[in-house]
């Protein structure tokens, strides 16, 4: 059995059309604070398998920041509540887009012999950039100038948090807590809910003060739990993983389900050649806009054209 988590915050077409190639799996939806949910309301309500979590339950997700953590943590919380302890808790994006049926990684993930879907190697071993990213103070959810309402705005919020970042380093730089080996990862994963349940445990106050001023702890918040748990070497890697050689390289490198590319490409039907060839499980990211054409043929070409069969539940 699988429950599926999705962050989202804009294209609940896409998101939608998501959740349908999920199902019969439930798929438990965190939407950003910020989003006007009524349109998503209406783009889910003919689904069967949407678990949408309460606006009075879900953060103002901030790119870069504590809050995305927050709301992975809202998301486990609910999945637990409808996954058997071997069964697993896939993460995904609303940008994604299944490339093999379901019920195939259902399978995959059951012949595993409980692997955990989640690679990560250590931060202080790699480039200077990523030593930076735990070694500094980071504010990527706060907003000095109120929210953004225009591009100078946003600029001007940016400029404050990087210089109260800076100063603060300054003068009380982070201190990693005692035990702790940072680490990093793709923010997306497929854990069992006896994983969660482990690492939820783990969680201290003081743990959580030092990765609200990381920069991107969603790629080393549950990673590094991982790493202090049971099941560390019952991981993709068997425990970490090499340091890879450039930047550039790193979140596609450590991918676990999904085909990457940079973070600012969308996909589209000109890229299908490379799709076509991909034996990943997941693609990221694709939008209604100008992925429709991409998604159709993915559809005839890789998901058989039809909703994926029923499992049990």
């Amino acid at each position: 059995m699988i429950v599926f988590g999705i962050l989202a915050h804009q294209d609940p077409a896409h998101l939608a059309r998501l959740v349908d190639r999920l199902a019969p799996y439930p798929a438990i939806v965190h939407l950003d604070k910020k989003s006007d949910r009524i349109p998503f309301d209406q783009a889910l309500a003919h689904t069967s398998n949407a678990l949408l979590i309460p606006r009075s339950e879900s953060f103002d997700v901030r790119w870069a920041g504590m809050s995305v953590v927050r709301a992975e943590l809202a998301i486990l919380e609910r999945a637990r509540e409808l996954a058997a302890p071997d069964d697993y808790i896939v993460l995904l994006s609303g940008a994604d887009y299944p490339l093999r049926p379901v019920a195939e990684l259902d399978s995959h993930l059951a012949s595993s012999e409980g692997t955990q879907f989640i690679r990560y190697f250590k931060i202080m071993e790699s480039s200077d950039h990523l030593k930076w990213s735990v070694t500094s103070r980071h504010y990527n959810d706060f907003l000095p100038l109120g929210r953004p309402r225009n591009t100078l705005h946003r600029k001007a919020n940016t400029a404050i948090r990087l210089a109260a970042g800076r100063l603060m380093s300054a003068f009380r730089p982070p201190l990693i807590p005692q035990g702790l080996e940072p680490v990093f990862g793709s923010q997306f994963f497929a854990l069992t809910r006896a994983c969660v349940d482990e690492i939820l445990a783990l969680r201290t106050e003081q743990l959580d003060r030092f990765f609200t001023n990381v920069y991107s702890p969603d790629e080393k918040y549950f990673h590094s739990l991982v790493a202090l748990s049971s099941y560390h070497d019952k991981t993709s890697e068997r425990g970490y993983a090499p340091v890879p050689l450039r930047d550039a390289a790193t979140v596609a490198w450590m991918a676990n389900l999904h085909h990457l590319a940079p973070i600012s490409k969308w996909f589209t039907i000109s890229d299908w050649p490379e799709i076509s060839e991909s034996d990943r499980w997941f693609i990221r990211k694709v939008r209604t806009s100008d992925g429709t054409s991409l998604l159709d043929r993915i559809d005839r070409a890789r998901l058989g054209g039809v909703s994926p069969p029923a499992v049990d539940r």
